[in-house]
């Protein structure tokens, strides 16, 4: 069942018995779309989600983006709230306590969950939110490492809807030490008899609880595994990080990049206020104010020359914009093979001589095209050749400092996507100003 309407006419007029029928067939996710409607009224809405078993409210919440869960918890009947918070995955119950300011709120919420719950939630709420351990759910499936494969089935079968995941289940010993790792396909065609420490897997692919989420995330990359158990510093396992939780690290962390680089704050969203855009908005352009005073400082120096030369302040723009280009072609590479991992101590140099040579290459083929352009604008041979040699050192400066930037504030564990952008962009500017128009008051005696 994919149609809004059809879903919609089921939730609001189906008996109960065919409700529930249904209810097993239907994505969480359209059910959203569905609560999430604009155009429909509360009374509705809240008719709609209070129709649902609790376990579907629990799934909700956990599809829910995580500044709109305590909203959606608030349309469901509060006496249904302590049972509906027991469905939540526990990594998604801490996303929504994090969104509410009240602390008031958060302890009636926390003393409204059973204590085991509660425990695995304040372990969560310890761990810095952008790591393993902060996006981890502790919900997952252990075995011993004595049981037999026919005790394993007799215990998935109780626990069914009890877990986060059942793509994988690691094995330990009584101490929750990870000893291996084993997949529903093996169980399921092994004989009964057999132990599972034989079909185990040892080599298993883990994550310490304080690696960076994007840390994580490359590793989900390199293994395509669709979950990766958390450890501590002995080998415990603590949680599970889930394919879902790593494909909205993925959008986040992309999102924040490409915000950054525009001078946008990470977290600005389609539903930030006008103050909030503002707040997150004004400071890099206060900055891009100040620094562009560096740019005119240098015009205003050569304004003399200028002014013999009328025609120079035509080709000024020409000669800073490509610079600027190929800064942003460079620091946006250089940024992304960064994030990604794909750029590290193993290759800077091959990465670093390649973008130079490129830039060499692209910086003569622009350069010649500027030649006859600054000859044709300028009505001057020498004009010609000045914007075309400053044509190639501003690209060449702007290549080399596109890749060095952020180069050098990754190492320095300094986001590279919040400053690149500014300091490229004006160093490059005053570059090509600089030497455009200090190679034309030089050779000022042959443009006269």
């Amino acid at each position: 069942m994919t149609k809004q309407n059809d879903l919609l006419n089921l939730l609001l007029y189906a008996s109960n018995q065919e409700l529930e029928q249904q209810i097993p067939y239907i994505y969480p996710s359209d059910l959203l779309d569905v609560i999430n409607d604009d155009n429909l009224e509360e009374e509705i809405i809240y008719k709609i989600i209070n129709r649902l078993p609790n376990d579907m409210i629990g799934q909700l919440l956990d599809e829910e983006e995580q500044e709109d869960k305590y909203e959606l918890l608030l349309r469901v009947q509060q006496n249904r709230h302590s049972a509906v918070l027991e469905e939540m995955s526990s990594d998604e119950l801490v996303d929504m306590f994090e969104t509410i300011e009240d602390k008031s709120i958060v302890d009636d919420l926390m003393a409204a969950l059973t204590q085991e719950n509660k425990s695995d939630v304040e372990l969560l709420m310890t761990y810095e939110p952008d790591t393993a351990g902060g996006i981890m759910a502790t919900e997952f499936i252990n075995l011993y490492d004595n049981k037999k494969v026919q005790q394993v089935l007799e215990y998935l079968q109780e626990i069914k809807d009890q877990v986060e995941s059942q793509y994988a289940l690691y094995v330990t010993d009584k101490q929750n030490t990870l000893k291996g790792v084993v997949s529903l396909s093996d169980i399921a065609t092994t004989e009964f008899s057999v132990p599972i420490s034989d079909i185990m897997n040892p080599n298993v692919i883990s994550v310490h609880y304080d690696m960076d989420q994007e840390d994580v995330a490359k590793v989900f990359d390199k293994y395509n595994l669709p979950v990766i158990p958390v450890i501590d510093d002995d080998n415990h396992i603590l949680g599970i990080v889930t394919f879902d939780d790593i494909i909205e690290v993925i959008t986040q962390e992309a999102t924040a990049d490409i915000h950054q680089l525009a001078g946008i704050d990470a977290d600005e969203d389609a539903d930030s206020s006008v103050k909030e855009t503002v707040r997150s908005r004004i400071p890099w352009l206060i900055i891009n104010l100040l620094t562009a005073t560096v740019s005119s400082s240098i015009v205003a120096y050569f304004s003399s020359t200028i002014a013999q030369v009328v025609a120079l302040a035509a080709l000024m723009p020409i000669v800073t914009g490509m610079g600027g280009n190929v800064g942003s072609q460079t620091y946006t590479f250089t940024i992304r093979s960064l994030a990604t991992g794909k750029l590290d101590k193993s290759n800077e140099r091959l990465v670093f001589n390649r973008e130079m040579k490129a830039a060499f290459i692209n910086g003569i083929i622009i350069s010649i095209l500027a030649f006859f352009l600054g000859t044709f604008i300028g009505q001057d041979l020498q004009i010609g050749i000045i914007v075309g040699a400053s044509m190639l050192l501003s690209m060449l400066f702007a290549a080399a400092l596109g890749y060095l930037i952020p180069s050098v504030l990754n190492k320095m564990d300094i986001d590279p996507a919040i400053a690149s952008s500014v300091l490229v962009t004006t160093l490059t500017d005053s570059f090509g100003f600089l030497v455009f128009l200090g190679l034309s008051t030089t050779f000022m005696e042959y443009l006269l």
